[in-house]
C-alpha cells in the first residue's frame, strides 16, 4: 500500500469514527425529552456512553506511540450490545489480551470489531431471538487475531461473500492493517477472524 493510500484510508477511518460519535450522540438526544420513561432514560445513558467511546476513538494523535487496544475496544463492544441487544437478550463475552498499536491502527482494528458486532446484532438474531456474541483479541505467533463469533442464524450470502453493506469499509480497514479476513458461517452461527501481521504494528 502506498503512503498516500494509507493516509487516505486512515482519514476515512477517522471520518467513520466521528460519524459513529455523531450517530450515538443523536440517539441520546432523541431520548432526552420528558415523554420518555425510565427505560428510555437508561437507553439515553447507554447512547451517551457509546458516543463518548467513539469520540475517544476519533481523537487525533499525531504521535507514533503505541496505545492499549483492550480498554476502548471493550467499551465500544459492551456499549453496542447493551444499547441494541440487551432488550433482545443478546449477550456479549469478551476476551482480550494486552495488545498495543499506534492510534490509527487501533482505530482501524476497533472499527472492524464495531462493524462486525453491528452486523451480528442486525442479522444474526432475527425475530427477537436471543443469543451470544463472542469477541476476542489475542496475539498468536507473528499475528494479532481479532475474532467476532455468534451463535445466531448465520450470515446472509451477500455478507458472507463480501458484497453486503459496509464491506467496502471493511476491505479498506483490513488493507490499512495489511490484514486478512476469514469468514465461517452456517445455521449454527458465524465466526469472522481478522489476522493482522505483527509487523504492521511496528
Amino acid at each position: 500500500m502506498s503512503r498516500s493510500d494509507r493516509a487516505l484510508w486512515a482519514a476515512d477511518a477517522l471520518h467513520r469514527a466521528n460519524n459513529l460519535t455523531q450517530m450515538s450522540s443523536s440517539l441520546a438526544s432523541l431520548g432526552s425529552g420528558k415523554r420518555f420513561g425510565p427505560v428510555a432514560d437508561d437507553h439515553v445513558g447507554r447512547a451517551r456512553a457509546l458516543s463518548r467511546a467513539y469520540a475517544e476513538l476519533g481523537t487525533v494523535d499525531g504521535s507514533d506511540r503505541h496505545v492499549p487496544c483492550a480498554p476502548l475496544l471493550m467499551a465500544i463492544v459492551e456499549r453496542l450490545v447493551a444499547l441494541f441487544g440487551e432488550a433482545r437478550s443478546i449477550n456479549v463475552r469478551i476476551m482480550v489480551e494486552p495488545v498495543a498499536l499506534p492510534h490509527d491502527q487501533r482505530r482501524a482494528l476497533t472499527l472492524i470489531a464495531s462493524e462486525l458486532v453491528i452486523n451480528a446484532l442486525k442479522y444474526a438474531f432475527p425475530d427477537e431471538a436471543a443469543g451470544t456474541i463472542d469477541v476476542s483479541l489475542r496475539q498468536r505467533g507473528p499475528d494479532i487475531l481479532l475474532s467476532v463469533a455468534d451463535d445466531g442464524c448465520g450470515m446472509p450470502a451477500n455478507h458472507a461473500h463480501g458484497r453486503g453493506q459496509g464491506t467496502g469499509l471493511m476491505a479498506r480497514l483490513c488493507a490499512l492493517l495489511n490484514a486478512a479476513m476469514q469468514c465461517d458461517t452456517g445455521p449454527g452461527g458465524s465466526t469472522i477472524v481478522i489476522s493482522m501481521p505483527l509487523t504492521a504494528a511496528q
